[in-house]
């Protein structure tokens, strides 16, 4: 069959109104194998045959310019029976490209619902806003529908988002009281907490920081209050997790749960090691999250008074990071997708700090438990004694009238530099500082 860029190449005079029947035939018969009635599954084979009666009304649009140079008859009568010949194409690329968007659209169609009847078997989290997450212009991403099965990347997205939105809702509703439906309108809007946080500080300051409802992070005029749980252990480690992570000030009076492990209860010493963990936090049991496990452990060994060497270490906790900690910590699933198990970090840990008194911030109820349990689990036995920071300065928090007990409050009021606040090492090393600080205040 003639190639249609033959047209081209014919001598001046041939490609006229006068042989105009000639090329009409010669057209017809060069369209004729792309001018199909049905092309049921066939995509690609439509696609095809649009590109190629493109490529020939474009050829016959193009031979219009011939005429010009060669030819006297008016231009416009050229054009007019060129157009003869590409209309009935156009015809017909309409009627694939309709086609192909239906197809499209039928593509879309399922492959989104395919996605919402994933969600519904993993959004039970969500409750009563199940349908307004899902129904945020911020949820859907255009990449889940371009295909027509749902990918192993694409389901942990998605459940991704869901997590991540039952974390924030749970937030707004606890922080926010009587305001919470609007925090949650402006969430909706977006699935960031970042932006409800800026909404938030916005309304607080129009209202002068005196609309309730509101946690007023900026005030030290907090009232104290005592709360007792009675509760499981991993219950009652996951409220105190929830309670730093909003950062509020909280001392554990006594604990239901207390460690085997000896307190030691006065500064008395100048030789030990300064211990820091993170954990991944969790989103809870009764959404059917798993308790949180290790992601960092740092440590600064001390030796009659002076650092004489440091630990720092992540490790992979084998489970997602929720995002308040991430956002709180900067650590993410990526930075700990390539470190070693919890088990072999431990284990390096009890060969940095042999048999040295542990010491630590909050330690007694926020670390601890979770060494303990990676110390058992990697089959170590762990005796060390341990002093709480944190305890002790409660017990001079009245005498010295101080606004809170938290390790960035102690560590700005001693002069102490806290380098990377929610980091392990350089939380660990910060309370270095503040241990001296309180053992120099222990006889005043």
């Amino acid at each position: 069959m003639k190639k249609v860029k033959l047209l081209y190449s014919r001598k001046p005079g041939k490609i006229s109104i006068d042989n105009f029947d000639e090329v009409k035939q010669y057209v017809n018969e060069a369209v004729k194998p792309y001018l199909r009635d049905n092309y049921g599954e066939n995509t690609s084979r439509a696609a095809y045959d649009r590109r190629m009666l493109t490529k020939i009304k474009n050829e016959l649009e193009g031979a219009s310019k011939e005429p010009v140079r060669v030819y006297s008859e008016p231009l416009e009568k050229v054009r007019f029976s060129l157009m003869q010949l590409t209309s009935p194409i156009d015809a017909h690329i309409s009627r694939i490209d309709e086609y192909i968007k239906s197809r499209v659209r039928n593509k879309s169609e399922k492959t989104l619902s395919l996605i919402r009847a994933f969600y519904d078997s993993n959004s039970s989290v969500l409750g009563n806003y199940t349908d307004m997450v899902f129904e945020s212009p911020a949820f859907m991403e255009e990449k889940w529908l371009a295909s027509e099965n749902l990918s192993m990347t694409t389901k942990n997205a998605i459940i991704e988002k869901i997590n991540r939105a039952a974390s924030d809702i749970s937030s707004i509703e606890t922080t926010s009281a009587t305001l919470a439906p609007v925090m949650l309108a402006k969430y909706f809007e977006t699935l960031k907490l970042d932006d409800v946080l800026a909404f938030r500080d916005m309304i607080v300051k129009a209202a002068n920081g005196h609309l309730p409802g509101i946690v007023r992070t900026a005030d030290s005029d907090f009232a104290c209050a005592e709360i007792t749980l009675n509760c499981s252990e991993d219950t009652f480690h996951r409220t105190l997790d929830q309670l730093k992570l909003m950062n509020i000030d909280y001392f554990v009076k006594s604990s239901p749960y207390p460690t085997v492990l000896h307190e030691i209860k006065s500064p008395d010493f100048d030789t030990f090691v300064a211990l820091d963990i993170e954990t991944t936090g969790s989103l809870g049991a009764s959404i059917g999250d798993g308790p949180a496990q290790i992601t960092e452990i740092g440590a600064v060994k001390v030796e009659n008074g002076i650092i004489t060497d440091r630990f720092s270490m992540l490790a992979n906790p084998g489970r997602p990071i929720t995002p308040h900690v991430v956002r709180l910590t900067h650590i993410t699933d990526e930075m700990v997708a390539d470190k070693p198990p919890v088990d072999e970090v431990i284990k390096k840990f009890f060969e940095f700090a042999g048999d040295h008194v542990l010491v630590g911030h909050s330690i007694k109820t926020s670390d601890l438990p979770f060494i303990c349990r990676a110390a058992s689990k990697a089959g170590i036995e762990f005796k060390n004694e341990y002093f709480d920071t944190c305890e002790y300065a409660a017990t001079l928090k009245e005498k010295y009238d101080w606004q809170k007990i938290k390790l960035e409050y102690l560590s700005e009021l001693f002069g102490v530099k806290l380098k990377d606040a929610h980091r392990a090492w350089a939380d660990a090393e910060a309370n270095v500082g503040v241990y001296f600080a309180l053992k120099a205040l222990k006889n005043d």
